[in-house]
């Protein structure tokens, strides 16, 4: 059932569920390091084109930086980078991607120097940046029988004028098609209205 998924992807995200909230239509907002993450909830918000899947809205406090991930355990992820206060400003998809707490990275560079066993490592952790903001990692093979795969990290910075999305290699990942941006145009003004000023 949707709706257990999304309560299950709640849990893993932020770690307490409150009874009340089951005939919410999303969980409020949980805020760290100046990121917050929505959990949505009610199935009839996640449509085209990530109906059947569990949902996250993440954004940044400091500027209009927003992010949906649809996740499924039987389908890739996807993920739109957005500016929220922009309609027709840089957007990015992503397939197959994972949003990040902040904190993320530091978690990382500790369990690597205490043990240096992590389930499923930030690929570099040593060249990461210190402070994160809003960040996605995607799945990249190591070629490892211990870890086979690792996360590259993307990180999702905005001015008042522009956004851009960078991978930790470098890489700067071009905005999306016009085609892409409107398949997302009613999800995207659905979950963006969850978002409280």
């Amino acid at each position: 059932m949707l709706i257990s998924r999304a309560i299950a992807a709640l849990v893993v995200q932020i770690g307490v569920i409150s009874p009340s909230w089951a005939t919410e239509k999303a969980t409020p907002a949980d805020c760290s390091l100046g990121v917050c993450a929505i959990n949505i909830l009610a199935d009839d918000l996640m449509t085209s084109p990530c109906s059947g899947y569990s949902g996250i809205i993440a954004y940044s406090q400091s500027s209009d930086a927003t992010l949906i991930q649809c996740s499924s355990p039987t389908k890739e992820s996807k993920i739109l980078i957005y500016r929220r206060g922009n309609k027709m400003g840089e957007t990015y998809e992503l397939e197959d991607g994972h949003f990040f707490k902040p904190e993320y990275l530091a978690e990382q560079a500790a369990d690597a120097k205490s043990d240096g066993l992590i389930p499923v490592p930030a690929c570099d952790i040593a060249k990461q940046r210190k402070t994160a903001g809003l960040i996605v990692g995607e799945k990249e093979p190591t070629g490892s029988e211990i870890t086979p795969y690792c996360y590259r990290i993307y990180y999702i910075d905005a001015s008042a004028t522009a956004l851009h999305v960078t991978r930790d290699d470098g890489y700067k990942v071009p905005p999306a098609s016009k085609k892409t941006v409107a398949k997302w145009s009613a999800l995207r003004r659905k979950l963006t209205a969850l978002i409280k000023p």
